[in-house]
């Protein structure tokens, strides 16, 4: 039954306009059509006919097709990402690249990199980047689970000139450009600032084995600098061992004695300030203080690294450092970019980039403030001293026996999985 409505067919299925189509509706020749529409910047013609073209690609529904695109030039205009864990700072970092990607009309290829939940860690992340190359990317943004990453591993990418961009972690035995923190800085002004406010007793906690150069060491590495570069002070870098145990539900089981090494700073005698080289380890402090009666920031003074979505959710909210995870996604994608404008034989490559953002104090409730002054206003001259109870504390520490830590979690022979376990690297 007719409604004396008329209707076009539509067109079959898996139909697509096409440059012939439009350069048939409008007068012109298909190289014409092709070069307005590509946007040439050698190619000029009259407004009418610019504004024809478009205006029938338009009615047409066209778009170029990125397959014959790619065989005439040997570019997808795609780019693969490797990223780790699912924390806000990993997917602020996601979005940075998106954006920066999608405003120069590239996609992004992401892999979730699970491999740290696997005993075969280096054969998975080999994989993934091969299968990112089946698809032909134009380049590979990566974020390492740890710095043991084989360079065997990339061997492939490097012989097929494939740039590569490194964020978070560097790897030092990789040829890539870096985008990442500038960590020690972060380190020392997380020392700058508690020394300001007057505290003289000084922690800084991180997982032990981590390799030079990695964030949490830079953090640590800073801090310590901050440290010797004032008077009076006592200071200890207190390190717990983590070790995986097992898998349930594509969740890695974690053991640490992060207890042990904590305890003993919440008996001491305070106020004290601990630099946590992560907002997740900040709140394992959190935790422990809570459970032992130990008030934030009265007694024990917390700072954290990263900003994470709950820093400022927790009781009280924590003092951290914003990294600007968003910003480090965006320029390692204006990198990549960047990279392969020049990597045109007609053009000279330059050395490979590191770049390091700085990061920023978010100031809450979690570290005590004006300590020094409220001291010397209630005349307690001995408080102004460091309190100098290190050596008596059972703990991983730098300069004291491991023989206890040894003792509470067995750690011999750590897989590379296990070595790669970590809260995160933020």
């Amino acid at each position: 039954m007719s409604d004396g409505i008329a209707r076009k067919n539509p067109p079959p299925s898996g139909w697509r306009p096409s440059l012939k189509q439009i350069a048939a509706d409008c007068g012109v020749t298909v190289a014409t059509v092709s070069r307005i529409l590509n946007s040439k910047s050698n190619f000029h013609c009259s407004a009418k006919t610019d504004k024809k073209v478009r205006e029938s690609a338009a009615k047409h529904k066209y778009l170029p097709n990125q397959l014959t695109r790619g065989i005439r030039d040997g570019r997808t205009r795609a780019i693969g990402v490797i990223s780790a864990e699912r924390l806000s700072f990993h997917t602020e970092i996601i979005h940075g690249i998106h954006h920066g990607l999608a405003d120069n009309e590239y996609v992004m290829i992401h892999e979730w990199n699970d491999a740290v939940l696997h005993t075969d860690q280096g054969e998975r992340e080999k994989v993934i980047i091969q299968r990112l190359i089946q698809h032909r990317v134009d380049g590979i943004i990566l974020f390492p689970t740890n710095q043991n990453a084989a360079e065997l591993y990339f061997c492939e990418v490097k012989e097929r000139n494939i740039p590569l961009v490194v964020m978070d972690i560097p790897l030092p035995h990789i040829d890539a450009d870096f985008v990442g923190t500038d960590n020690h800085d972060c380190g020392f002004q997380a020392g700058k600032f508690l020394i300001a406010q007057g505290h003289r007793d000084l922690f800084t906690l991180l997982p032990s084995g981590e390799l030079p150069g990695h964030p949490f060491m830079e953090r640590a590495k800073g801090f310590e600098d901050a440290v010797e570069s004032a008077s009076n002070i006592g200071y200890q870098r207190l390190e717990y061992v983590q070790k995986l145990t097992g898998f349930s539900d594509r969740q890695a089981s974690i053991a640490t004695n992060i207890e042990t090494v904590v305890k003993p700073l919440l008996t001491a005698p305070h106020p004290i300030a601990v630099f946590c080289v992560s907002d997740m380890i900040a709140k394992d402090v959190y935790r422990l203080a809570k459970a032992q009666g130990c008030h934030i920031p009265d007694d024990i003074s917390v700072i954290g690294v990263g900003n994470l979505d709950y820093s400022e959710l927790i009781d009280p909210p924590l003092t951290t450092f914003e990294q600007h995870p968003y910003e480090i996604g965006l320029e390692a994608a204006l990198l990549i970019l960047k990279r392969l404008q020049k990597s045109s034989p007609s053009r000279a490559v330059p050395r490979y980039t590191p770049l390091h953002l700085k990061t920023d104090l978010i100031l809450r409730e979690s570290v005590r403030q004006n300590l020094r002054s409220s001291q010397e206003m209630a005349g307690d001259e001995s408080s102004l001293q460091p309190a100098h109870f290190f050596s008596e504390m059972d703990v991983v520490t730098k300069g004291i026996s491991t023989k206890s830590l040894s003792e509470s979690v067995k750690v011999d022979n750590r897989s590379p999985a296990e070595n790669s376990i970590r809260d995160s690297v933020v």
